[in-house]
Parts: structure tokens; sequence; C-alpha cells
């Protein structure tokens, strides 16, 4: 069915989360990031499988030659042929990339990890020029017409339950991620704003990967819509 455990962590590629081994969830990192940079947390991932259920696997498609879009369509075409019951997880990037699949695959939870300020709004206001050559000409100029107003809008037609998650050491960091995470909290119907203590932007990091088995694990023991 195309997950290769060897693949776990490397730059870019998506990983899928399997659930109290029963279902499996998506998760998209973000841009250029490893889940398993460290020893520290390749131990957070372990604990993660014993104290969760929830197993990590990667899948080999990255970021590489993707746009947020195209990239999210790929899970689409893929989505089907594996033990999916709907919790879609994005982190930093990947966070519009899983907003961006919520019209074309069934979503149960959404889970959106310090999301990008990377959405049309943000780009026209406030936009650092230093992230824009980081991630490509092309994908800056897609993410120009991604509007957080629209993704927004289709989450609160299609009544998806919704988390935001950031970092606290984010509000010092990236303050624009925080303000980012804010704003969709506020506008998407009934979501959980959850700022996550002692955490920065990445989610390899312990408190980050506790704080996000415990979100899942919740959801994945909550009923089926």
């Amino acid at each position: 069915n195309g997950l290769i455990r060897p693949q776990l962590g490397r730059e870019g590629t998506l990983v899928w989360l399997n659930v109290r081994n029963m279902s499996s969830a998506f998760l998209w990192p973000g841009f250029s990031q490893d889940l398993t940079l460290t020893d520290s947390s390749r131990d957070v991932l372990k604990d993660m499988r014993a104290e969760h259920d929830i197993t990590l696997y990667g899948v080999p498609e990255g970021w590489n030659g993707h746009g947020v879009r195209s990239l999210g369509e790929r899970v689409v075409e893929q989505y089907q042929d594996y033990d999916y019951d709907g919790i879609l997880i994005g982190h930093s990037l990947g966070a519009l990339a899983a907003l961006s699949t919520v019209d074309a695959m069934p979503v149960r939870h959404l889970v959106l990890c310090s999301p990008s300020a990377l959405f049309a709004e943000d780009i026209s206001s406030n936009f650092d020029p230093l992230v824009g050559r980081r991630i490509g000409e092309k994908r800056v100029e897609e993410l120009a017409s991604f509007s957080a107003a629209d993704a927004v809008s289709s989450v609160n037609r299609l009544g998806i339950p919704t988390t935001v998650l950031f970092g606290e050491r984010e509000r010092e960091l990236h303050p624009q991620v925080v303000a980012r995470s804010g704003k969709l909290a506020a506008g998407i119907a009934g979501a959980t704003l959850v700022e996550v203590a002692g955490a920065a932007h990445f989610i390899g990091e312990d408190s980050y990967a506790r704080e996000l088995a415990r979100v899942v694990g919740n959801i994945a023991a909550g009923p089926m819509r």
C-alpha cells in the first residue's frame, strides 16, 4: 500500500500517522522539516507509540517540485489506498497543504500546527522576502492567491472540528505564526486554540510532540462523525 517505514523522518516527506493500530491520519510536515532530526525527538516518537498507540510511517512523496495545491492533490489521489479515518494534520506550510484538501477528501478533525503566515492576506501585508527565497518564487506566486478567508469558509461550510496549536516560544521567535494561528482559530466555528508550553516551531521537540500525541489520541478515541 506504499507505506515505507525507513522513510520516517526524511526531509520533506509526507507522514502517515497510524492511530491505535486501527486507522491512520495524514500529517504534512513543514517545508524541509525532519521529524526525527535529533535523538531526543526520536525518543519522543517512541513514547508516542508506547503511550498513545500512535505509529508514524513515512511516505516517499515530498515538497520537491510541489506547491501547496499540487501536494494536496497528490494526497487526495492516494488517501483511499490507506485506512484513513479522517484525522488531517498539517504543520507550518503543511497546514496550508492540509487546508487545500478539505473540499476533496473526508475530514473528521483538522489539526493545524503552527500554520505558516503565508496566506494571500499575509503576503500582501507583511511578507518577509527571506522566507520567499527559502520556499521559492513559484510557491510564493501560488500562495499569493491562497486566501485564508476562503480556507476558513470551506472549513466552516463543511462543519469540520478544528484544533490549532502553536508553541509558547513562538510568541517571541515567530509572532506572525502566533497571530495567524489566532486568526484561523477565531474564524473557524468552534475551533480550539492550544498554546504548547515551552515549545518553539519544531513539532519533533518533546513538548510539541507530546501535546500533538495527546490531541490526536483524544480525537482518535472520540466518536466517528
